[in-house]
């Protein structure tokens, strides 16, 4: 068990996501283990038609459906693929937990075994939520590929009292060791209770033998609607109770670091979809940096690039990607403005590169 901290952001994996990790510098990933959650895919919108013809009929419900889950089982064949390419061989959770249940189990199988193949270091995420027939699927495949489990605990799994039999008998079942399993305690939204870490952490059975232990939780809100347009500042609660807790827990096990980058910790389809404020979301220390611009107008986010490129906090244009694209965009307000995946492949590459400097700058002050 290293006492060197790793970070764990967790991220859906989407286009903006998967270009904020591929950008990521090399010499950080190796201190980043992300958990990826698949999402489905939403129903392809009904053809536009010409003025005059006739309008394309909608889909029913059941042919929208099948629409999804066979885009749904596209994104399984192509994960491992992807991941090659976007994050190579370094360690990386993956959860099906937002798939249709349909896909689960034979996506977990399928994924597993190409990555196997693959060399991948593919990690697979169960939830004790899981019914037993998935369970089984998941422990099983992951033993053949020989790289371990991670086990996601919730708030409500940790307020259960049968919490460590359920585990133990996990465990035993399936003849796994707790050396082989990273335990994830995800309380999603960070609360008050998110304070005590110590108090959190005497809730988890067997804490010190896990092959990993890492925390989770995210402030960021759902949408900026209530940020004013320009200049805002908005606290990262969990942050800043993680690093307090980790200097004062002598002698227990202190779990790595996990959020949600920029974005809120309950996935909402409905709200992803309407049209995003022309914003730059901003991770400094302890608090985000938003530059609030209007509903829809693109337009406005050079200039926001701009006031962040001139704001004390910037950290200038060699620290990231991200850092790097506000530069350009900020020195040049008559170019092509971005559009919102472009800004979030921006803030959350920003946020990577910040979040691992910030835990690295901590174990080097030990």
């Amino acid at each position: 068990m290293s006492n060197k901290k790793t970070y764990v952001p967790i991220l859906k994996w989407k286009p903006g996501e998967r270009a904020a990790l591929e950008y990521l510098d090399d010499t950080l990933k190796t201190s980043a283990t992300p958990v990826v959650q698949m999402i489905m895919p939403k129903p392809k919108a009904p053809k536009k038609t010409k003025p005059g013809e006739p309008p394309v009929k909608d889909k029913t419900i059941a042919e929208k459906m099948e629409e999804v889950i066979e885009s749904g089982k596209d994104q399984i064949v192509l994960f491992a693929k992807e991941v090659d390419l976007i994050w190579g061989k370094g360690k990386l959770y993956f959860d099906l937990g937002l798939q249709d249940f349909t896909l689960r189990q034979e996506g977990y199988e399928y994924i597993i075994e190409s990555g196997q193949k693959m060399g991948l270091n593919l990690v697979p995420v169960l939830s004790l939520s899981f019914d037993q027939s998935l369970q089984t699927a998941i422990i099983e495949s992951a033993k053949k590929a020989g790289k371990g489990l991670c086990i996601r605990l919730y708030r409500s799994n940790l307020n259960d009292e049968k919490l460590k039999w359920t585990i133990d008998d996990l465990l035993k079942t399936h003849d796994i060791r707790p050396e082989q399993v990273d335990i994830l305690v995800d309380f999603q939204i960070t609360d008050e209770k998110c304070k005590d870490i110590t108090s959190i952490s005497k809730s988890v059975p067997h804490l010190e033998k896990w092959r990993t232990y890492t925390l989770a939780s995210g402030s960021f809100p759902e949408n900026l609607t209530k940020c004013e347009l320009g200049e805002n500042f908005i606290p990262r609660h969990e942050w800043k109770y993680w690093k307090a807790n980790k200097a004062l827990q002598s002698g227990m096990r202190t779990p790595d670091f996990s959020d949600y980058t920029i974005q809120h910790p309950i996935h909402n389809e409905a709200v992803m979809s309407f049209t995003p404020s022309a914003s730059i979301r901003y991770t400094v220390d302890d608090y985000w940096l938003i530059m609030r611009g209007q509903q829809g107008k693109y337009e406005q986010y050079p200039a926001n690039a701009q006031l962040i490129t001139k704001h004390k906090d910037y950290f200038g244009k060699g620290y990231s990607f991200g850092d790097n694209y506000i530069f350009e965009k900020g020195s040049d307000l008559t170019g092509k403005p971005g559009n919102a995946t472009n800004w979030l492949v921006v803030g959350v590459n920003h946020h990577l590169t910040c979040a691992v400097r910030q835990i690295a700058d901590l174990d080097e002050k030990k």
